[in-house]
């Protein structure tokens, strides 16, 4: 399997709106076959956090569907309030983590 028709495939089938057994089946063996050859063609230290993750894409499909449905839902959150909290250059992780403890309601247990 050459590299980018694994890649290909692999994001046809990830980008799917339902999947089913067979296809979660395949899927997970695309992404080990992926896996495997980034670590032939290019060593260990190429195959990121991220990519490794993908090796448990099966055990994910399975809890919680098709990715469509959920795969960037945390990453918008964060994005969203990034971009409304109010910051100064220098203070600007300070600002984030007191808006996410006052969004989430655990102010309480942090003190």
């Amino acid at each position: 399997m050459a590299l980018l028709n694994g890649l290909q495939e692999l994001v046809s089938l990830a980008q799917s709106y339902s999947l089913d057994s067979e296809n979660i089946d395949r899927l997970h063996s695309l992404a080990i076959e992926v896996l495997i050859l980034v670590e032939i063609l290019y060593g260990r230290q190429a195959v990121t956090p991220n990519m490794h993750w993908s090796g448990h894409l099966r055990e994910m499909l399975l809890d919680y569907g098709p990715p469509a449905g959920w795969w960037c839902n945390s990453y918008e959150r964060y994005n969203g309030l990034l971009g409304a909290a109010p910051s100064t250059p220098a203070h600007v992780e300070v600002c984030v983590m007191r808006r996410w403890i006052l969004m989430n309601d655990i102010g309480d247990c942090v003190q």
